[in-house]
């Protein structure tokens, strides 16, 4: 079968045959070009969308399972937030979806297989029904079963899309609908997270575990719809890209989104576990979220060409409406939130851009909090970029962790609104290398112990350093992420590495009479020792542990092929290479301290061992 799809693809379908941009709304919205998709093997093994998003990270040890960054503290966004933002990765985000313009019909197969029974497929078919209306579906699965007891997670999304512009550009309209639905269970860890000493030879399937057939179910559905009208002189155009810039044009957006958590703690063995309000004869949770957002905008843009390169400004102005509903196991809340909003960017002679933008919310839960982002960025004439960004910015804590009604806990919180600072020096060449260094300020930080409800602490500074370098050459490349940070303040409340190491090495070369490009190569990822975070199935929220247990320093190692002929790319992946080698390598040549049988990617649940991973990519049209 693989090698037919091989045949298949590098028999017919060629790179110039597919002429497909994929947009977001505002690109789409007021003409711009777009994007032409990425169609490189660079990294098509790292299929995990937290390694691509993060690179540093902690989960459940399984694919599916809740996802927490570890670099720097998470930048909240600005408005109204529930608090179970660990499980968004594996979900549409309705602010970020792509539109899509295409001469032919275009689709896209990825699908990745492995052992621990794990399924990743993602599926895109866009066409265009005329010049000006485009149509399509986007569908993503994911599903492992784990090496543990009760350790499946499954995963799926689809969204159906569409945008079309009238005859001149006048009107324009992108919608989707969106439906997610997924399942994490919860085993709640190892019940002695010391099983797996070196040496050991318990089976995992035969280990104890501290909760026994649970689980967290996740629903979200989205509609969403964007308008825009544009007045002036019409515009004769009529093909398959876009027509000339608009000046001025009016906006209105409508969203309505529902998400929905539930918790089926069945049959619980509560030993190591907190001592909690839980009622064993009530062991399942609901808690739901209804936010209807009605936006109505206004934007400027012009540019205007002349001898330094051009001129460019883009002004909008905003007024947001959000409307929420909240039930939490048999108690309600409503609340309206309105907020107005605004930015500006220009870019002007001598490679120099300038951008502000502002939020303010006026009432509801969220009023007082403001958001303001100021960025300065400069070319130069070898096109390096250095850039500065500065954020400002108040918020209210998450809703859960002011309310909070379960059949386990129940708060009712005033917590002091949260404020962050952040500062950004960066310093960009143009084959994408950079230096930043960031400086993060927190004040009124919550957290969580053991001793309920949440709690606030005080001022959090953290200082992180960042560099990524790339080498390449006819036959290797070779490219490195380099992270360093430091946290002052609160050490509970920022629990994180110290430093850490994303390394990708491969060669390179041509097989097949230049037909197939390939690359062997491996990754290595590596943290420093740090007291990680816990994870708490309940509140569904990864909080800093009390005890010190920590996780992190040793090295995690993928090795991997990967090729590629024409539209058709496919990679075989040795994942975790570096598991259960404590028989192969002695104690006193161990690289990066001891090689443990099962390294824990949260306190409590080990990480998968050395596994087989493969998948291909598949982009063909008509």
């Amino acid at each position: 079968m693989f090698i037919f799809l091989l045949l298949v693809a590098g028999g017919r379908y060629t790179q110039a045959q597919l002429p497909l941009w994929e947009k977001s709304d505002h690109q789409f919205l007021w003409n711009q070009k777009g994007q032409q998709q990425d169609t490189g093997i660079a990294f098509i093994h790292r299929f995990h969308p937290a390694q691509q998003a993060f690179g540093f990270y902690q989960d459940l040890g399984n694919y599916g399972t809740p996802v927490l960054a570890l670099v720097g503290l998470p930048v909240p966004a600005a408005g109204f937030r529930h608090g179970f933002e660990s499980f968004k990765l594996y979900g549409f985000d309705p602010h970020s979806v792509k539109y899509y313009q295409t001469k032919r019909p275009y689709t896209k197969v990825q699908y990745t297989q492995g052992t621990g029974r794990l399924l990743r497929m993602n599926l895109l078919h866009t066409q265009s029904i005329n010049p000006r209306w485009n149509v399509g579906v986007d569908f993503k699965r994911l599903g492992s079963k784990g090496f543990y007891l009760n350790q499946n997670t499954d995963w799926y999304s689809v969204r159906f899309f569409q945008s079309y512009r009238s005859k001149g550009g006048h009107y324009l309209i992108a919608a989707h609908l969106t439906i997610t639905n997924g399942q994490v269970e919860e085993n709640g860890g190892l019940a002695d997270p010391t099983a797996f000493s070196q040496g050991s030879s318990l089976q995992r399937q035969s280990a104890q575990m501290r909760f026994v057939q649970s689980a967290n179910l996740v629903k979200d559905r989205q509609i969403y719809m964007k308008q825009s009208w544009s007045p002036g002189k019409r515009n004769a155009e009529d093909t398959i890209l876009p027509p000339k810039p608009r000046t001025f044009w009016l906006s209105h957006t409508l969203l309505y989104r529902e998400e929905k958590f539930v918790d089926s703690l069945t049959k619980l063995d509560q030993t190591n576990f907190w001592n909690t309000y839980l009622d064993t004869n009530k062991t399942v949770d609901s808690i739901r979220f209804g936010t209807f957002e009605n936006r109505f905008e206004a934007n400027y843009f012009l540019k205007k060409a002349n001898d330094t390169g051009g001129l460019g400004t883009y002004l909008t102005v905003g007024f947001l409406s959000e409307h929420v509903n909240a039930y939490l196991n048999g108690w309600t809340s409503r609340f309206t939130s309105n907020a107005i909003y605004g930015s500006a960017s220009s870019k002007f002679g001598m490679g120099q851009r300038v951008e502000i933008s502002g939020k303010y919310y006026l009432t509801g839960y969220n009023a007082g909090d403001h958001l303001l982002t100021a960025a300065y960025s400069y070319t130069d004439k070898r096109q390096i970029v250095y850039s500065a960004d500065l954020l400002l910015q108040g918020y209210m804590p998450a809703y859960t962790l002011q309310h909070f009604y379960s059949n386990h806990f129940i708060w009712n919180n005033q917590l002091k609104r949260q404020f962050l600072n952040e500062f950004t020096l960066k310093i960009r060449v143009k084959n994408g290398d950079y230096f930043s260094f960031t400086r993060q300020e927190f004040n009124h930080a919550v957290i969580l112990d053991k001793n309920w409800p949440p709690s606030q602490t005080t001022a959090i500074t953290i200082f992180k350093l960042e560099t990524y370098k790339k080498l390449e050459s006819k036959h290797w490349f070779t490219s490195g992420r380099g992270l360093w940070q430091l946290g002052r303040g609160s050490s509970l409340a920022a629990p994180l590495p110290r430093w850490g190491l994303l390394l990708n090495a491969c060669y390179k070369g041509r097989y097949l009479k230049s037909s197939l490009t390939y690359r062997i190569g491996l990754d290595l990822n590596y943290f420093s020792e740090f007291t990680g975070y816990g994870w708490h199935p309940i509140l569904k929220q990864y909080y800093p542990q009390i005890k010190p247990s920590r996780i992190g320093g040793y090295p995690m190692l993928d090795v991997y092929i990967s090729g590629q002929i024409k539209t058709f790319s496919f990679f075989v992946k040795l994942e975790h290479a570096l598991a259960n080698t404590h028989d192969l390598i002695s104690p006193y040549t161990r690289l990066f301290g001891a090689l443990p049988v099962d390294y824990n990617s949260t306190y409590g649940y080990p990480m998968q061992g050395m596994m087989l991973r493969l998948g291909f990519n598949w982009r063909f049209s008509d």
